[in-house]
């Protein structure tokens, strides 16, 4: 098992060819992306991809959800379930264009009234039950 260093970008300053240069320069194996692909077009994903090659990198994982906390998204939650189950396929689709091992799941917030059980109960049901 290889170990390896990777830094989430958006804790970087400066352009996204700049936050690269920076992981790089830092001997970073790998970089992370949380919300910076999410409106990248096709073209965009294969100049990033090359792009981060280029420095030596590679994108060891992307947030599945990039947008959680602008928009209603949980896998805890079924009235969100649809959001999630979404974000989810196209960061799958996402990942594979870059070349990305894995995605990084978040169950979104709680659900106020409902114990982790339950919540994680919902999940594993994929409903939700009163």
């Amino acid at each position: 098992m290889r170990i390896t260093s990777s830094v989430m970008l958006w804790t970087l300053s400066g352009t996204f060819e700049q936050r690269l240069q920076t992981a790089a320069k830092a001997g970073m194996q790998s970089v992370e992306l949380v919300a910076e692909y999410a409106n990248w077009s096709e073209a965009d994903l294969t100049r990033t991809r090359r792009l981060t090659e280029s420095f030596g990198l590679t994108t060891d994982a992307l947030l599945a959800t990039p947008d959680w906390t602008k928009r209603p998204v949980s896998m805890v939650d079924p009235g969100q379930r649809e959001n999630f189950l979404s974000d989810v396929r196209n960061a799958i689709r996402i990942a594979q264009k870059l070349y990305v091992p894995q995605i990084i799941l978040m169950s979104g917030n709680a659900i106020p009234g409902r114990t982790y059980d339950e919540q994680f109960a919902t999940w594993l049901k994929g409903d939700c039950q009163n």
